[in-house]
């Protein structure tokens, strides 16, 4: 509750939570949206996650601190989260597997950018000596969101086979509209502590 109460840190603990939330919705789901709609087995299915993986971790090795110092990070996540609501929504309109395979590189594009963002302005949101407890607010956020995401994807998939890419797609276009209000990591450091 204390950490809630800093300026700033309620609205980046809800942005995590929407953002985990609509990644859940593309995990939980994705083998058996494989499966049903192209007979993907799980070693395919494994081979994609691997790939997009690789480009999460090409882009966040290799890009990230050029992308920070030239955008900021409020642009990166607003860009990360457009992109991801674009994967989502263009996940199940796709004719066929290298249509697919493109939205979901663009996904992985977008979470690579929007999540160590994110995580940046947390770190810059309090002092040192309550950054701890600060951190783990907002990432017990994204804990939470893994454990209602997964259930709602279930439900939504049962209902429907493209049902949990909208609800992602809507969680991603909300963390859009919420990065608007995010403060930047200088305003944020000139900020005081609040006890």
């Amino acid at each position: 509750g204390r950490a809630l109460r800093q300026p700033g840190v309620a609205r980046l603990t809800i942005t995590n939570f929407a953002f985990s939330f609509s990644v859940a919705q593309l995990e939980t789901v994705f083998a058996l949206y494989m499966l049903s709609r192209f007979g993907y087995d799980a070693f395919a299915v494994a081979m994609i996650l691997f790939g997009m993986a690789i480009v999460m971790g090409g882009v966040q090795g290799g890009a990230m601190r050029r992308l920070s110092a030239l955008f900021g990070e409020r642009a990166l996540i607003r860009t990360g989260a457009l992109a991801l609501a674009a994967a989502f929504a263009a996940t199940p309109l796709t004719p066929n597997v290298p249509w697919l395979l493109a939205a979901l590189a663009l996904a992985a594009g977008g979470r690579a950018v929007l999540q160590p963002s994110l995580m940046t302005l947390a770190s810059f949101r309090t002092e040192a000596h309550t950054r701890g407890s600060t951190m783990g607010t907002f990432q017990s956020a994204a804990a939470l969101a893994r454990v209602f995401g997964p259930f709602v994807a279930g439900l939504a998939f049962d209902m429907a086979i493209g049902a949990p890419f909208a609800i992602a797609t809507a969680a991603s276009l909300l963390v859009f509209a919420l990065a608007t209000t995010l403060p930047a990591p200088a305003e944020v450091a000139a900020e005081p502590d609040v006890a």
